[in-house]
């Protein structure tokens, strides 16, 4: 089944639903949900004429704006993209979780605003380096794994592909990227607690999660995607096999009761 990444993001979720179940590496659905909820979006957002090779790569673009350090916001990143004298561009970028993958966006600031700099791997793979961590690492084929990597670099892009957007923008930016994910991270959630638990009692809640999913979800898609998570990973942690991705995840979501 084609992964439908030029779809609406209700689409999206419906496909996680119906396919998650039946894949034969579920883990692959993990940087599936970051290609879709992160570098997609900033893409159909602010670069739509790169939407076609997008598409060409299987959705797989980088979005990089952790760093360390950070405290998730914005406003204390160190990655910069400097106006050089001669016109060209230099990007000094310092991030802390970035998905494997050949061309990128990261977040940078740049002068008063910020900046939205498409980048390729070409630049820092060199100075990637991976992150030794079980919740950073996923099986998506029989032969083959994805990873996320810490990376450190200065590069003169010459004349760099960004968009500046402001910091108002960039706050919102994040936000929405932040439920997106956590949206998508519900369904799949549901799906992968239904191989061991009746999830019956939240169906219904996952169909209304996707019948109004929104390109800039609000508060409301965000508090039922987190009444998913916390019925789901106290099941999902139950089993003793679980992928660290989950408790990596759990961290976050407050879990609800589990069955006694």
């Amino acid at each position: 089944m084609k992964i439908p990444y030029d779809k609406p993001f209700g689409v999206f979720l419906s496909y996680l639903r119906d396919a998650y179940p039946k894949a034969e590496y579920p883990e692959a659905f993990i940087p599936l949900v970051a290609h879709k909820a992160t570098a997609g979006h900033v893409l159909e957002k602010y670069f739509p004429e790169l939407m076609p090779e997008f598409l060409k790569r299987n959705g797989e673009f980088v979005y990089a704006i952790s760093e360390p350090g950070w405290q998730n916001s914005p406003l204390n990143m160190k990655s910069e993209l400097r106006k050089q004298p001669d016109g060209s561009y230099e990007l000094y970028a310092n991030k802390a979780f970035v998905l494997d993958g050949d061309l990128g966006i990261f977040v940078a600031k740049a002068e008063r605003e910020f900046a939205l700099v498409m980048v390729d791997t070409d630049y820092y793979r060199s100075f990637r380096v991976p992150l030794e961590m079980p919740e950073a690492t996923y099986r998506v084929a029989a032969d083959r794994y994805v990873t996320h990597y810490r990376t450190e670099f200065t590069a003169n892009l010459g004349s760099a592909l960004f968009q500046t957007i402001s910091k108002r923008e960039v706050l919102l930016l994040s936000r929405t990227i932040v439920f997106r994910e956590q949206i998508a991270y519900a369904v799949l959630a549901a799906a992968e607690a239904a191989k061991t638990a009746d999830m019956s009692a939240i169906e219904s809640r996952v169909d209304l999660l996707c019948s109004r999913a929104k390109e800039e979800p609000g508060q409301d898609d965000i508090a039922v995607a987190r009444e998913i998570l916390s019925a789901a990973i106290v099941r999902i942690l139950a089993a003793p096999q679980a992928h660290g991705f989950w408790k990596w995840l759990a961290k976050f979501v407050k879990p609800a009761q589990g069955p006694s």
